[in-house]
């Protein structure tokens, strides 16, 4: 937390770098070599330890207005069912 991991890694590898969401990353490997190569319009979920999305409109990785777009947050497994699941975070 807080560490300028964009600023180190540039500086240690003297080119540009980018940091992104873990789905997002995934959604940008469907569409450069994956399922969604052929496909302008697509949503990758991603399933872990939370629930993320990375969202592709006209072709472009979209972040929206905050860079939070396809942040689905964490679910409740007791809601579908299973009276012993996770609580729901927050």
């Amino acid at each position: 937390m807080d560490v300028p991991l964009r600023g180190i890694l540039e500086e240690r590898y003297e080119v540009p770098a980018y940091v992104e969401r873990d789905a997002n990353c995934a959604a940008l490997g469907e569409k450069w070599v994956g399922a969604a190569k052929a496909m302008s319009d697509f949503v990758f979920l991603g399933l872990g330890t939370g629930i993320g999305a990375g969202l592709f409109l006209n072709g472009r990785l979209y972040r929206g207005a905050h860079f939070a777009a396809g942040e689905v947050g964490n679910m409740s497994a007791r809601s579908r069912g299973m009276p012993n699941g996770p609580p729901a975070a927050g």
